[in-house]
Parts: C-alpha cells; structure tokens; sequence
C-alpha cells in the first residue's frame, strides 16, 4: 500500500517519464551529433576539393621553374632538376584528375600494402610538425 503522504505512486511514475525523456535526449543529442560529424566531413571535403586545381598549379609551377633551374646547370643537376620535375608533373596530374574520396582510397590502400614505411612517415612527419610548432612559440 503506498504512502499518500510520501508520494510514492507519483515518484514511480516521475521515475519512468524522467527516464524516458532523458532517454529521448540522449538519442536526440546522438543524433545532433552524428549530423553535425557528417555535416563537418563534407564541408571539409569540398575545401579540400576546391584546393585542389590550386594545388595542381603550384606543382606544375614549380615543376616548370625546376626544369628550367635544371637547364641552367651541371649535367647531374639538370639529371636530378628533370626526374623531380617529372614526379612534380605527375602529381599535378593526378590530383587534377581524381576527387578527394578517391585519393584517400589510394592512401588506404597504400598504407595497407606498406603498413611500417607509412609508419614511419608518419612518425616522421609528426616529429618535423612538433619540432616547427616548438620553434614558432
């Protein structure tokens, strides 16, 4: 038998609704959340694809400003200035011709393939990234 004066029933049945509704937050937060993360993946997406031709350019710039640096020098300069500027050229046109979704595709599978030198790059590359961060504070 409840007790009138303690408000037992009214509890129980607080309890349940108080349950359900922070229940229905929750998914409705996780929800919020979710589109948020989508929303913020295809924003960056399409900054990175929009970067992209800019991207090209300045590696066929610098690829053409090598090239003739190269010219300009020694025969194993010029060897070196060629093969550099012919790496430049293809990554130029590679970014030119796949989207974002494509080239992280491709690192994927890269990474797979050569799980400890993509490893080690990536140590590498945080290193020199924390080393510069040091430097500028």
């Amino acid at each position: 038998m409840p007790y009138p004066e303690t408000g037992t029933e009214q509890w129980k049945g607080g309890l349940a609704d108080g349950a359900a509704k922070v229940a229905n937050t929750a998914d409705s937060l996780a929800e919020q959340a979710k589109e948020k993360a989508s929303q913020f993946g295809r924003t960056a997406a399409d900054k990175l694809e929009a970067s992209k031709k800019g991207t090209a350019d300045v590696l066929q710039s610098s690829a053409d400003t090598l090239r003739n640096a190269g010219d300009a020098s020694s025969e194993a300069v010029k060897g070196f200035a060629h093969k550099t500027a012919s790496t430049f050229d293809s990554s130029a046109q590679y970014i030119r011709d796949h989207d974002f979704k494509g080239m992280m595709d491709d690192v994927t599978t890269v990474v797979k393939r050569n799980p400890t030198p993509s490893l080690l790059i990536a140590l590498a590359v945080g290193f020199l990234a924390g080393a510069s961060m040091r430097r500028s504070d």
